[in-house]
């Protein structure tokens, strides 16, 4: 329903979107429970490569319309 709503919203004002299709991107904290080594949900990924502790990071996509 939102990517409808985000489309429609780009047609009608131009706006640039990317849409990630990726279940509990951020996971949980391992505090309750969850811990992944290596880690694998994308956001830590991200804020790893950022802070330096990762030399890079690869995303896999397919582009659909």
């Amino acid at each position: 329903m939102f990517e409808r709503l985000l489309q429609r919203y780009r047609e009608a004002y131009g706006l640039k979107a990317v849409v990630f299709r990726y279940f509990n991107a951020a996971g949980a904290s391992a505090r309750y429970g969850e811990q992944h080594m290596p880690e694998t949900h994308l956001l830590p990924l991200i804020l790893q490569t950022a802070a330096g502790q990762r030399a890079s990071l690869e995303l896999l996509a397919k582009i659909t319309n």
